[in-house]
């Protein structure tokens, strides 16, 4: 497993709020299937490279989980919101560090056609 650390930069791209049921049908077929049943949260669309992505957002006992899809519903990124006692040790002493001393308000795990990252935020 790959653990990346990096801090979180502003986003080029300008988010459009959605409503879920203006989702394309596939998208939103997908993200009720990898929703795995929990709250709805919000729905957005941005462009990328000229490429509509549209990101569900969900949460979970507590916790967030933010979906990216491309336009035929394929999942391009899941989001995950841990708990800091879920990091491994060796990753959770590095995102210390790189904290500073200053507070880590949340963690997710990142996974994409790469392995699952870990970004503090």
């Amino acid at each position: 497993m790959l653990i990346s650390v990096s801090l979180v930069a502003g986003c080029l791209a300008a988010d459009t709020k959605v409503a879920f049921s203006a989702l394309p049908a596939a998208v939103q077929a997908a993200a009720k299937t990898e929703a795995h049943g929990p709250q709805l949260i919000g729905a957005s669309k941005e462009v990328e490279d000229g490429r509509a992505i549209y990101e569900v957002q969900t949460k979970d006992d507590g916790k967030s989980r933010d979906l990216s899809f491309d336009s035929r519903g394929k999942l391009l990124k899941a989001e995950q919101e841990v708990d800091m006692k879920d990091v491994p040790s060796a990753a959770r002493s590095a995102l210390e560090m790189r904290a500073a001393g200053g507070t880590i308000r949340k963690i997710q795990s990142v996974t994409s056609g790469h392995p699952s990252a870990t970004r503090p935020q």
